[in-house]
């Protein structure tokens, strides 16, 4: 018998909507994929993770542990999932048809990945780290095309969150009080444009070497939970404050910290 959702539902803590009629759920355990359709009610479709057949995907998942972020592609045939110690996978699905397989595994960093964002229209996975470092990952080329540390910010707060805009121009992180704005920057290696005037490829997507700038970066905000675009390349932002948190602290400590 297929467990019900509500079973798995007091584990979810990822959501993904695919559209306005499906919804992908991942347990904070790793253990579970949820698919389900809207229609009107939830129901649930298939139970997808742990129980897969696919030899590689097991083998990923085995020691994988518990998600540190999870986010969908733009098309909804990719899901990108990182846990604790810093591993990354990009998983090809079709929640459809219940596949799941290893589309791509970026290489193990030393700290915990805190966000990831994927580029609208590229193959070009952002993440973010609990040291403020920034890395973007080609899942076609298999390759690091971006490595840095942002500078600049408080570095007593990680980064939290990150989000591509519509047109793929620019990115925005933020740590709980601070937003920063980065343009992406597009430039032809040398090995690309030889590769290119031998004729051996009209235009090499794989071989361009990628920069952020920091635009902007302001800390007028306090809390923050959320931030992303919309379609008009305006900022949506979420500030969401500690109440729960400042009732339990003493007077004098919660106006020191929170101002409050």
């Amino acid at each position: 018998m297929e467990p019900s959702s509500e079973e798995y539902g007091r584990g979810v803590r990822f959501l993904h909507f695919i559209g306005e009629t499906q919804v992908v759920g991942l347990t904070g355990d790793g253990r579970n994929c949820l698919f389900s359709r809207i229609n009107p009610t939830i129901n649930l479709v298939s139970s997808q993770f742990r129980k897969t057949k696919e030899p590689e995907l097991k083998r990923e998942l085995k020691e994988f542990g518990g998600l540190s972020l999870s986010v969908l592609s733009p098309d909804g045939g990719f899901l990108a999932i990182g846990n604790g110690s810093g591993l990354v996978l990009i998983l090809r699905v079709d929640f459809e048809q219940g596949k799941i397989q290893v589309g791509s595994r970026v290489p193990s960093y030393r700290h915990q990945a805190t966000s990831a964002a994927f580029h609208p229209t590229k193959p070009l996975l952002l993440i973010t780290y609990v040291d403020h470092s920034l890395l973007c990952w080609n899942w076609k080329s298999q390759a690091v095309v971006y490595s840095d540390k942002v500078r600049g910010q408080n570095e007593l707060q990680p980064l939290l969150g990150s989000a591509w805009s519509a047109d793929g121009e620019m990115v925005a992180i933020h740590q709980v009080d601070k937003i920063y704005l980065l343009k992406m920057e597009e430039s032809e290696t040398t090995e690309s444009k030889r590769r290119r005037k031998s004729g051996a490829v009209e235009e090499d997507e794989d071989g361009r070497r990628i920069r952020f700038e920091i635009k902007s970066g302001g800390s007028k905000y306090k809390y923050l939970g959320f931030v992303d675009f919309n379609q008009k390349k305006e900022l949506v932002v979420v500030e969401v404050k500690p109440n729960s948190l400042i009732a339990k602290l003493p007077p004098a400590f919660a106006k020191k910290r929170f101002g409050m």
